[in-house]
């Protein structure tokens, strides 16, 4: 987004919490907390929790992504 707050854009769209992002010095990259679920039960029991507006505490991963969304990669 701009720094008005203008032309917005999603760059996550997987299933899960993504949040806690900070630009590198750069602002070519961005890392970010997500998470990642290990078979389709786990993503069902989220998503009824979020249903009842709960969440469950989890493992978040560390993510790092090009400034544009592309790239998007871990080191698990």
């Amino acid at each position: 987004m701009n720094a008005d707050g203008s032309d917005v854009k999603q760059l996550t769209d997987e299933t899960g919490y993504d949040g806690g992002p900070f630009y590198s010095y750069d602002g070519k990259k961005i890392i970010y907390r997500r998470t990642t679920f290990a078979n389709d039960e786990e993503i069902k029991e989220y998503k009824n929790l979020l249903s009842e507006g709960l969440i469950k505490p989890s493992k978040l991963d560390i993510w790092i992504m090009d400034a544009d969304g592309k790239k998007q990669e871990t080191d698990h």
